[in-house]
């Protein structure tokens, strides 16, 4: 009969060297561990094979329970255990039962109990001690929950690569679907993220910075490869329900984690957010003076920062508020840190509907300084609402896209200012995209992609500006206007092909010789 192999775990090394000798006697193949570390390092190893563990609960360096612990949380595949321990009370009994122990016994036990406990266990032959939950089990297997939740804050993503050692400051797309009102379809919110030039050699990650976060924001930038737990300053330009449920969602993630976080927002933003000191929070409100972005920077290319000021937009807020703000960001290089000047500006024009602005002039005006290089325009969703002070939809991007052109013919603007349609209301998606979010199909919904073909049917007439639909994953140099791909090199935008997927866009460099 083929003799079967145990695994004991017990640090004294009297009663191991006995232990092993008696179940030798009774037919036992016994191998034997000191400790919780070395019984933890033959279980991962999983040779040899054992066909049950005894194991002692107290052990120092690592207990029995920390090993069962180990053993669960790391989802290690390891033959049946029988746990044991001198004076052990109901609850650490439960625990080690919760924690996957085939059976508990007390000390002392003699060797032939045991041999014949084990080669029950062996064989898998299920014995009855029933699991009851008491209080202090509850408490100990909630509290294990937490502390995981808790880590999990903690754990960030990894930089994509794109991300990681950057010549120039970035403006990234991290949202897709604009919130349809009422929002009862389940898209994630999103955000826009401003990634700064790395440290010499890469050494040090690009510092960052937020901009309008929605509902589940965290899921996109993740996916992206940029950790939110970096993100100490955040900007909202409007007081809307996706903005403030992800301030709100940023908020408590880093007050989780002891992080301090600085608000940038319009009057009405800074009105509901009320007095959040006593949750890490520092509100400013935004105006036309520049605030601090990103604060001065060491990079790979003299000292750096980012700045950001506001300007008027014709939207109503929650309340009928009209303090949304429009971003101007300015980026500046110097060779100290007292002294900067600006190399470029993006603009974030966001939510407005264009044919109710005030000062249209001195809007297209800061669109189209001869310094931006990169503007982002919101087409909206959706857009039979027309008329309820929201959004450009296709009338207003049109009309306000031929005012941007002929303003940058007046200035003779040099080069091409790049222009991201962004925003987009879920009647822009294809029938495969409609599914995935809904869940099935829908009625007015086939194969062509309304993104691709809206700004198609915008770009005819311009020259001086070049459009893009705006998706998750849209990166952008801020310096250069180009777009940077996804295995890290970057192309003019007019080489770039936005490809049309199941979900949305993703962009590639355009074949040679194609239109």
């Amino acid at each position: 009969m083929k003799k079967r192999r145990m695994l004991l775990v017990e640090d004294d090394p009297e009663q191991r060297d006995d232990r092993k000798k008696a179940l030798g006697a009774r037919g036992w193949l016994v191998d034997t561990a000191v400790n919780g570390v070395e019984a933890l390092g033959k279980l991962r190893a999983g040779a040899p094979t054992y066909d049950v563990v005894v194991l002692d609960l107290r052990m120092p360096d690592m207990s029995g329970q920390e090993v069962l612990e180990h053993i669960q949380d790391e989802q290690l595949t390891v033959p049946p255990i029988i746990a044991f321990s001198a004076y052990l009370d109901d609850v650490e009994r439960q625990k080690c039962r919760y924690l996957g122990a085939a059976w508990v016994i007390d000390k002392p036990y003699s060797a032939e109990d045991l041999s014949e406990l084990a080669g029950t266990v062996a064989e898998h032959i299920k014995l009855i001690e029933k699991l009851e939950f008491n209080e202090g089990l509850l408490s100990y297997a909630v509290k294990r929950r937490e502390e995981a939740l808790q880590q999990r804050l903690t754990v960030k993503c990894e930089r994509g690569r794109r991300f990681r050692t950057t010549s120039e400051p970035l403006l990234v797309v991290a949202r897709r679907w604009n919130s349809w009102y009422p929002s009862i379809f389940p898209v994630i919110g999103g955000a826009y993220a401003v990634v700064g030039v790395g440290g010499g050699g890469g050494a040090t990650a690009p510092p960052l910075a937020l901009i309008d976060p929605g509902f589940q924001f965290t899921r996109s930038l993740a996916e992206l490869g940029l950790p939110w737990q970096d993100l100490d300053t955040c900007v909202i330009s409007h007081n809307h329900p996706d903005h403030m449920g992800g301030i709100f969602e940023l908020m408590a993630a880093r007050y989780a984690l002891g992080k301090r976080t600085k608000v940038l927002c319009s009057a009405g933003c800074s009105d509901m957010l009320g007095d959040c000191s006593g949750f890490g929070f520092e509100t400013k409100k935004l105006d036309g003076d520049l605030a601090e972005l990103i604060p001065p920077y060491e990079s790979q290319s003299g000292w750096r920062r980012v700045r950001v000021a506001g300007f008027d937009t014709a939207h109503e807020e929650i309340g009928r508020q009209n303090s949304s703000q429009g971003l101007s960001l300015s980026f500046e290089t110097g060779r100290s840190k007292a002294s900067f000047e600006s190399t470029a500006t993006a603009i974030i024009l966001g939510d407005t509907e264009y044919d109710r602005a005030q000062h249209k002039a001195r809007l297209i005006s800061t669109l189209c300084e001869p310094n931006v290089r990169v503007a982002v325009l919101h087409i909206g969703s959706c857009q039979l609402k027309q008329g309820s002070q929201k959004h450009l939809y296709l009338p207003g991007l049109k009309k306000i896209l031929s005012d941007m052109e002929a303003h940058l013919d007046a200035i003779k603007y040099h080069g091409t200012l790049l222009a991201l349609i962004s925003e987009w209301g879920l009647e822009h998606a294809t029938a495969d995209q409609i599914r995935g979010v809904c869940g099935s199909s829908m009625p007015g919904f086939n194969g062509f992609s309304l993104m691709t073909e809206a700004v198609k049917y915008l770009q005819k007439g311009l020259e001086k500006i070049r459009l893009l639909p705006a998706d998750i994953g849209l990166t952008v140099g801020v310096e250069s206007g180009h777009v940077y791909l996804a295995d890290g090199s970057d192309v003019p935008p007019g080489e770039v092909d936005p490809r049309i997927t199941g979900e949305g866009l993703t962009y590639e460099r355009r074949a040679a010789g194609s239109s």
